[in-house]
Parts: structure tokens; C-alpha cells; sequence
């Protein structure tokens, strides 16, 4: 946990796995979530439902008060954009505001880049579902996709999803499907930023009426696989 900040994605899923596998570890990943040394916005929604769910009382009564203040803070944003699940949507209209708002980093059809995931493949598709994802992108993210900031000897400053790892460098892809490959000598710092690299705020950029057709447009496609 001392060095978690500088891990990459495959590494904390590792960590996680071996803290979850004993209870005196789990106890010890619960402590530094209370005290922030992890940043709670850290833990991908796999890991957190196990610490939700677990069936040790004690860590799931600290889990829950963990991450209840997190998962509070949006809800208010989500409860006033909740008009946009029940006006008239118009699917046409959503396909331009995908192609404004969401297609630096989704791609659906022939529109877009492949940053961010799938949104044809998600496995819950329903307009409530999509509304939290679009209005609460760091609820539920799978720890590929958090944005990572990286330091660099010649002083520049990188961020992006970590795409690709070896033993000599990392590759960053970033919006648009730019992408910066950095050997691991060249880095003087990498830290995750604990949240998804869709960002928080699109309620200020869309309206209810704007949100409803943007959530019709994505329902209306088939789903693949």
C-alpha cells in the first residue's frame, strides 16, 4: 500500500486480490481507506462490492460508511436531472449530441474513437443505468479505465489510460485515441487520479431534454456482444 499511488491497473488488481484474501489484510486496506492514504475513489467497483458484501459484519459496516459519502455526492445531480427518464426523447437529436459530447472517447458504429469502453456492450443498458453512468462516471469503472497522470524527467506532464505495460515502458492513450509511449526511465512520478477519465459535470453542458436524447440514441442501438 506505500507505493499504491504509482501502481498501474493490472498491479492494484493484484493487490487488492491478496489484501481481500485474509482478514487481517482486508482490516489493513480498510484503515488506509478510512485514513485516505487510498483514496476510496481508487477502488474499482469489483473490490468494492466485495468489501460491500463481505461477511465479516465489522468490514462491511466500515465499507459502507467508506464509501457512502462518495456515492452521496452525485446522487443529488442524478435526482435533478431525473426528468430526463420521463420527457419525450428524440433519438436523431441524440446522435448529434453522442457525436459532440461522447465520441473523443466512445465509439459507436462508424462514429467515435475506442478510448473508453463499449457503450453497445454494457451489460445494463436501461435509460436509469445510463443516467448514472453519464452523470456518475466514477460510481462504477473498471480500473482500466482510470486516468493517470505522469511526470516525466524533461518536465512534462501526461495523462491518460494506461493501454499498454512491459517491463521498459507504459503506453498513455488519451481522448481522440492519442497516444504517448514513455519508457520507465524517462518517469520521474506516475499517480492515478482515482477517478475514470470521462469527467464529472456534463449536467452543466446538457440539459434534461439534452440528457433524454442522448440516453434514447444509446438505447435505440442493437447490443453486441
Amino acid at each position: 500500500l506505500r507505493d499504491w499511488n504509482s501502481y498501474g491497473p493490472s498491479v492494484r488488481d493484484s493487490v487488492l486480490d491478496l489484501l481481500l484474501s485474509r482478514p487481517e489484510w482486508t482490516s489493513s486496506l480498510l484503515s488506509s481507506l478510512e485514513d485516505t492514504c487510498v483514496n476510496p475513489a481508487d477502488i474499482d467497483a469489483t473490490h468494492r462490492s466485495r468489501l460491500l458484501t463481505s461477511r465479516n459484519r465489522g468490514f462491511k459496516q466500515r465499507a459502507h460508511a467508506i464509501f457512502a459519502d462518495r456515492e452521496g455526492k452525485r446522487q443529488d445531480v442524478i435526482a435533478a436531472n431525473r426528468s430526463a427518464l420521463t420527457i419525450h426523447a428524440n433519438a436523431g437529436a441524440g446522435a448529434k449530441l453522442f457525436e459532440k459530447h461522447c465520441s473523443s472517447c466512445h465509439r459507436l458504429g462508424n462514429v467515435g474513437m475506442e478510448v473508453g469502453p463499449n457503450l453497445a456492450a454494457l451489460k445494463d443498458r436501461s435509460p436509469e443505468a445510463l443516467l448514472t453512468a453519464i452523470l456518475d462516471p466514477n460510481r462504477a469503472f473498471e480500473a482500466k479505465y482510470t486516468n493517470y497522470t505522469v511526470a516525466t524527467a524533461d518536465g512534462r506532464v501526461l495523462s491518460g489510460l494506461i493501454a499498454g505495460e512491459s517491463t521498459n515502458s507504459i503506453t498513455l492513450k488519451r481522448q481522440e485515441g492519442k497516444q504517448d509511449v514513455l519508457l520507465r526511465s524517462e518517469i520521474e512520478q506516475m499517480q492515478a487520479s482515482g477517478q475514470s477519465l470521462m469527467p464529472e459535470g456534463l449536467e452543466k453542458d446538457l440539459s434534461p431534454q439534452n440528457l433524454a436524447d442522448l440516453i434514447a440514441y444509446l438505447t435505440s442501438l442493437p447490443a453486441t456482444p
